[in-house]
């Protein structure tokens, strides 16, 4: 039992920072979601995902935050529950239909307008962490690697970064060239969930030398370390930098060790010409956006209304 209101049903996934649970409040009866992770002396990442979820409210297509807490050895963050991940969707179904890609396509955008919005970038866009209400309505969740890219009107600085900062098979080219990331570079990722729902696969998933398993229909994906973040109040979370590790103007990338073959994963990237003409529009304007740009995300969800409408 946890803070004597919620028992642990069975668990969901488990991941890096720990595990999430299906729960119920024995009070009301609700399912919800149950994160747990290990309590550190160094990061605490569910700690920081509860003050993003308080900062960001109830706005809509983001999971409520329901309690938050600690004991002596966990912390446990409360959210509400949905129906399926997109990820496990395309695993069980194999891809989507077009006009489901079309019609997530154009909510991932809207979510991802609405947290920029909010002076907030998610640099871990993938099929898991959107989630699926019994109507097909896509909320956006895990905020481990969230980061604010502007300070009192300042957009941050581009420069390099010493790691992959995301999921490989998902993060955009600008990434692969160990860039900062921005608000271009969210949205790359979700075109690359677009085409991934498409397809049921992605031609450069089968390129990784990693030890990590891969199921035999490719569908798996590579999950680098989190760069973790820490920080002491709401404020800081919000207003701050808070990623550890994060100094590296100095970073050479030939000492940069990576499990994968990231020359022949970019060059599988950049490879277009076999895509729908509509996700090579979105791809090419993603990609000639400047660091600090705003993107026109009227502009992309128009190309996807364009191709509802045919």
């Amino acid at each position: 039992m946890i803070s004597n209101k919620y028992k642990i049903l069975n668990k969901i996934s488990e991941g890096s920072f720990g595990f999430v649970y299906k729960g119920q409040n024995i009070r009301t009866g609700e399912k919800v979601a149950i994160k747990i992770e290990k309590r550190s002396g160094d990061y605490n990442v569910l700690k920081v995902e509860a003050r993003i979820y308080q900062y960001l409210g109830k706005l809509d297509g983001f999971p409520q935050l329901k309690w938050f807490g600690t004991d002596v050895k966990y912390n446990y963050l409360v959210i509400d529950l949905y129906k399926c991940s997109l990820h496990t969707l395309i695993k069980t179904n194999k891809r989507v239909s077009f006009s489901l890609c079309l019609h997530f396509g154009t909510q991932m955008i809207e979510r991802l307008e609405t947290l920029h919005s909010k002076l907030l970038l998610h640099r871990d866009i993938k099929p898991d962490n959107f989630l699926l209400d019994s109507n097909n309505k896509i909320y956006l969740i895990d905020y481990g690697f969230c980061k604010r890219y502007d300070h009192d009107g300042k957009h941050i600085e581009e420069r390099k970064i010493n790691q992959i900062i995301g999921t490989v098979n998902f993060v955009s080219l600008n990434v692969h060239k160990f860039l900062e990331p921005s608000r271009r570079d969210d949205l790359e990722s979700v075109i690359y969930i677009i085409i991934y729902m498409l397809y049921g696969l992605l031609p450069w998933i089968i390129v990784s030398n990693s030890s990590r398993n891969f199921s035999s229909d490719h569908e798996s994906v590579i999950n680098l370390d989190h760069e973790s973040v820490i920080n002491s109040d709401l404020r800081s979370v919000i207003n701050s930098d808070h990623t550890r590790n994060n100094s590296s103007d100095s970073v050479n990338e030939t000492d940069i060790q990576l499990d994968f073959d990231n020359d022949k994963m970019m060059q599988l990237k950049q490879e277009t010409s076999h895509l729908p003409l509509f996700i090579r529009e979105m791809l090419q304007y993603v990609r000639q956006l400047s660091f600090t740009e705003k993107p026109d995300y009227k502009y992309l969800k128009g190309i996807l209304n364009l191709e509802k409408e045919k």
